[in-house]
């Protein structure tokens, strides 16, 4: 079942099929141009087997798994097989694809598709410019991906060669001018978390629980997990921290690792959770690939153990009544509930309800497919 803002993403796809509109931001939103191109794959699958949340999710499907081959190829750059196959388990079965390999949520994962593939155009040796070009359009997906992308940026222009550095810097401008007159927001999108006050001691008391939940399945939970999935995100996060520290080559590893943390500055204190380092789930399996192919020892019975908790904290959630969404649906909304009240709606003839939550309005939207407003 959909989450509140993945309805939302739904009612655009309708729209893109039924009235021939092409939504590119989340209604009422100024940020998430990636949610526009999952609209439009969701739009593509309601064409082909109607409209429905299995439908709507399957575009989250296709991005992840495109993910997920770009992990892979990072990893071949980086290693050959032994890294690209250890850091593509990692991803497959780390515990946040128990929600995030079908999340179509706001463009995350399709900023997080767009920096992959500069990453692994930068690692196999590609065109500099060409690299450059895509980071604009990798922030307008989504803000999360900012601080890499400004952080790729200053690296490939001071890195590359001074006969190329003009190519660089004119393609991310070139690039930047052309994403700002195509995908400004409009006035009429209100939303957006962007840090009105800059209050580092928040940042700073807030910054332990949003590592801590950083291998967890529910990325905008703004409470401590049970202990069970908050000591597997303790212990992914360990081994992910220990492999920063060791990590001496290649550089640009160590960039993709660090410059992440930086979007912290950029969300408002009291917007900030895991999901808005979402780019570290990918990054860190690379992280820990690239580590744990060359360790001697004890190496393969880590990569089994990460491997097999993540599979497990997965298994867990397969299980879970509830579905888990940002704000008011953070802690869960119990699907059989929620569709249960929805039929008794339409059975009783009601079309026009007042609901006072505002994500769980949506809900009640696209799972009537707007027989209910």
């Amino acid at each position: 079942m959909a989450d509140g803002d993945e309805a939302v993403e739904g009612l655009m796809a309708i729209h893109i099929l039924e009235r021939g509109s092409h939504p590119i931001y989340p209604y009422g939103v100024r940020y998430g141009v990636g949610a526009g191109v999952e609209a439009h794959l969701a739009a593509l699958s309601f064409r082909l087997f109607g409209v429905s949340d299995v439908s709507l999710k399957l575009s989250g499907l296709v991005i992840w798994l495109l993910c997920l081959a770009l992990v892979f190829g990072i990893g071949w750059c980086l290693g050959q097989i032994d890294v690209a196959c250890v850091a593509t388990l990692l991803f497959g079965f780390a515990p946040q694809g128990a929600q995030w390999s079908l999340k179509v949520s706001g463009g995350h994962m399709v900023a997080v598709l767009i920096c992959l593939l500069a990453i692994w155009l930068l690692e196999r040796g590609g065109q500099k410019w060409i690299v450059a070009l895509l980071l604009p359009f990798a922030v307008f997906a989504h803000p999360i991906v900012l601080t890499l992308a400004l952080a790729l940026a200053v690296a490939l222009s001071i890195e590359v060669r001074s006969e190329e550095r003009w190519r660089v810097i004119t393609s991310l401008l070139t690039a930047t001018v052309l994403a700002m007159i195509l995908l400004w927001p409009d006035e009429a999108s209100v939303w957006n978390p962007v840090k009105q006050n800059f209050d580092i001691w928040r940042v700073i008391t807030g910054l332990p629980f949003v590592a801590s939940t950083l291998f967890t399945p529910n990325l905008g939970g703004r409470t401590w997990p049970n202990p069970e999935i908050l000591t597997v995100s303790l212990l992914w996060l360990f081994c992910f921290v220990i492999a920063l520290i060791r990590l001496r080559r290649p550089k640009h590893l160590l960039l993709y690792g660090l410059a992440p943390w930086g979007v912290v500055l950029t969300v408002g204190a009291e917007h900030l959770v895991a999901r808005h380092l979402l780019l570290l789930y990918p990054i860190g399996c690379l992280i820990l690939g690239h580590d744990l192919a060359r360790r001697k020892h004890g190496a393969w019975m880590l990569v089994v153990l990460l491997v097999l908790s993540g599979a497990w904290i997965q298994a867990r959630e397969i299980a879970s009544p509830a579905i888990y969404g940002p704000g008011t649906q953070d802690q869960g909304l119990d699907r059989e509930r929620a569709r249960e009240l929805i039929r008794s709606l339409e059975k009783a003839g009601i079309h026009h309800v007042y609901c006072t939550d505002p994500m769980f309005q949506w809900n009640i939207i696209f799972g009537s497919q707007e027989r209910i407003l």
